[in-house]
């Protein structure tokens, strides 16, 4: 949402962390967790589980004496806090009410060693950032870290039947108690495939349930890799199967493999103008992995002019930017004036990401999302927000239009001439 990429003054937050942190769970986020958040990630995390006291006496404070303590940029911070719900270590809630922004901050628990290692995207990210060797060593200290008993040792412990002598009544088995949920621990998945909607669509498919069921173990894990939606999954096992219905894991594999190598490319080289659609993570990829020329083709459907290629060359001699912001500029540009090429706007838009030193897509993005909801909540007199820029420069591309229409006296005289007035 648009929310992801704002930063409200003034705005206050409140914390839940309805649990508290062993010393297990503080070795896994210092050893598992920290090589993927990195310092700030980490940082904030550590940050807002400690001050979860002092709020409950202050109930709630500013986000901004946060981000001052932490020393962070707005973009750091908010770059940190989508780390931290990416990972599935928070969640965040926003709430408008009589002009104030709050947020609450919800913290949820590290995934246990046997959960992280057993979860495919925990696992895959951690291999991903630390090499080969230090991988296998943070495994094998979590797998042999569980206080073994030494060789020699016979367990002589006393069994629960052996001590205690239940009395058990009719009912006590099923008592209403058992529908109350009690506080634990759980850490949240980053992704998680509903397996009955996955049925549904083997079903509509016309694949063998025995298939899953036989194969369901490397089926979830090689769908949960790639991120695969239910109807991917199934769609993708079918080209699997021989016709007389025998499944091939690996041609799965190799289908998944490739599916996703489609979708990569295809988020290089789709259209640009759609980008607001996507999630934020792939509209920066898409962002810096286009030229400004591919973008323009793809918001037009047509190959730009020279004109607008020779605007691009100078606005990219002038003021340094990067491909990626130079596709924010120009798609916040074009959205804003309803997709005409306007120069005086885009260099305005330049110069106001120039001021702000703005240095990356991410940086971009978020100083004309902020841009646009401030000029909306003033212009409106509301706390509504619309994510589009149009009303930013209705009145100027107006007058400018006016101007650049208007006719010169020369003009007048030659249509003057031209109809014998």
């Amino acid at each position: 949402t648009i929310f992801m990429t704002l930063f409200e003054e003034n705005a206050i937050y409140s914390i839940q962390a309805p649990f508290s942190l062993s010393s297990l769970d503080e070795e896994v986020l210092s050893l598992l967790y920290l090589p993927i958040l990195k310092k700030n990630g980490y940082s904030l995390y550590e940050s807002l589980l400690r001050r979860e006291s002092f709020l409950k006496e202050r109930n709630v404070e500013l986000v901004s004496d946060l981000i001052s303590d932490l020393g962070m940029e707005k973009s750091e911070f908010l770059k940190a806090r989508e780390s931290l719900e990416a990972i599935g270590l928070l969640e965040t809630y926003r709430k408008e009410s009589d002009g104030f922004v709050s947020y609450l901050y919800k913290i949820l628990p590290p995934a246990s060693p046997k959960k992280f290692f057993s979860d495919i995207l925990l696992k895959q990210l951690l291999h991903q950032v630390v090499e080969e060797k230090r991988f296998i060593a943070l495994k094998a200290h979590f797998r042999l870290n569980q206080n073994q008993i030494s060789d020699g040792y016979i367990e002589q412990s006393a069994k629960f039947q052996d001590v205690f002598f239940l009395e058990v009544k009719e009912g006590d088995i099923a008592s209403k108690e058992d529908n109350v949920e009690l506080i634990d621990k759980h850490y949240k998945e980053i992704y998680k495939l509903d397996e009955e909607l996955l049925k549904q669509q083997l079903s509509f498919e016309q694949i063998p349930l025995d298939v899953y069921l036989e194969n369901h173990d490397p089926i979830i894990e090689i769908a949960t890799l790639y991120g695969l939606k239910e109807e991917e999954v199934a769609r993708l096992m079918k080209q699997s199967l021989s016709s007389d219905h025998v499944f091939y894991l690996d041609e799965f594999k190799k289908a998944c493999r490739e599916n996703n190598i489609f979708q990569q490319s295809t988020s290089k080289k789709g259209s640009a103008a759609s980008l607001g659609k996507k999630d934020l993570s792939m509209k920066i990829q898409t962002f810096n992995e286009s030229t400004p020329q591919n973008y323009l083709s793809c918001f037009y459907n047509a190959e730009p002019s020279k004109l607008m290629l020779k605007f691009i060359e100078q606005i990219k001699e002038q003021f340094h930017f990067s491909n990626g912001v130079i596709n924010v500029i120009l798609d916040y540009s074009l959205k804003a004036t309803k997709g005409e090429f306007n120069e005086k706007f885009i260099e305005k838009v330049c110069y106001s990401l120039q001021s702000q030193k703005v240095s990356d897509t991410y940086d971009a993005i978020l100083s004309l999302s902020n841009r646009s909801y401030e000029l909306n909540r003033k212009r409106k007199g509301k706390k509504s927000v619309s994510i589009s820029a149009e009303t930013e420069v209705n009145k100027e591309s107006n007058s400018e239009e006016k101007e650049e229409n208007q006719p010169s006296r020369a003009d007048l005289d030659k249509i003057r001439k031209e109809f014998g007035l």
